[in-house]
């Protein structure tokens, strides 16, 4: 494990599950985090309020307080900490809940270990969440990373991740560089789910963005169904 603590970042883990607890605490520890964890919701609101982290990692079923009710009293609080939802749940339904109820990242189990590292340490990077009236949210951009699939001609689609999303685009990492002007379906990545939004964009423009690259997609010629569940996450 790695012994170099270069962030001086805390994230809290909160999870029912000790394996998967003890996994990501792991994982976080040795990228070279402060972990900290909470067994359930009830443990994990007494710990932020004792001592407020940067993160929270947040399983959202679990007894006694569930993460909603977690999620809800975090963004109640002053300056709240960032929140991570990791959970086996992955019906659209359920994503965007999460945006709407303050989440910025949506992660499913069981998740890649560089996908966590490299999620918690773009957020943490990030400037402060903007305030209501500010010129962010006129503009209603956020950041919310979640997987996404992009189509790959003669293979299999490519898995990347949004970064942040506005009504008219995202940016999007994947490891491949996409040809600026043509057009992509993003997917999210909801293994099972049953209603995923899909969102046709077009390449604007691209730079590197080791190991992959960043992309930035302006979406064109949406459904009436898919601008309702943008808004939804944009809001």
């Amino acid at each position: 494990m790695s012994t170099d603590t270069p962030t001086g970042k805390r994230i809290l883990v909160v999870d029912d599950d000790e394996d998967g607890r003890n996994l990501v605490e792991y994982v976080l520890q040795d990228a070279g985090y402060a972990v900290e964890s909470a067994v359930d919701g009830r443990e994990a609101l007494q710990k932020i309020r004792a001592s407020r982290p940067d993160l929270v990692i947040l399983d959202l079923m679990m007894p006694h307080v569930d993460g909603w009710t977690v999620l809800e009293e975090i963004q109640a609080s002053p300056n709240p900490p960032r929140v991570v939802v990791l959970t086996a749940r992955g019906d659209y339904s359920t994503v965007a809940r999460g945006a709407r109820e303050g989440a910025v990242a949506y992660l499913l189990k069981p998740f890649h270990f560089d996908v966590l590292v490299s999620t918690c340490g773009r957020l943490l990077a990030a400037p402060a969440p903007a305030t209501p009236g500010s010129e962010r949210r006129r503009t209603a951009r956020r950041v919310f990373v979640v997987e996404v699939e992009l189509p790959s001609p003669g293979g299999p689609p490519m898995v990347g991740q949004m970064t942040n999303i506005s009504l008219g685009g995202a940016q999007v990492d994947v490891r491949q560089p996409l040809k600026a002007g043509s057009r992509v379906w993003l997917a999210f990545n909801i293994p099972g789910g049953t209603s995923a939004l899909r969102l046709f964009g077009e390449v604007r423009w691209q730079a590197s963005s080791p190991p992959g690259f960043t992309h930035g997609i302006a979406f064109v010629e949406l459904s009436e169904d898919a601008e309702a569940k943008l808004k939804e996450l944009v809001s």
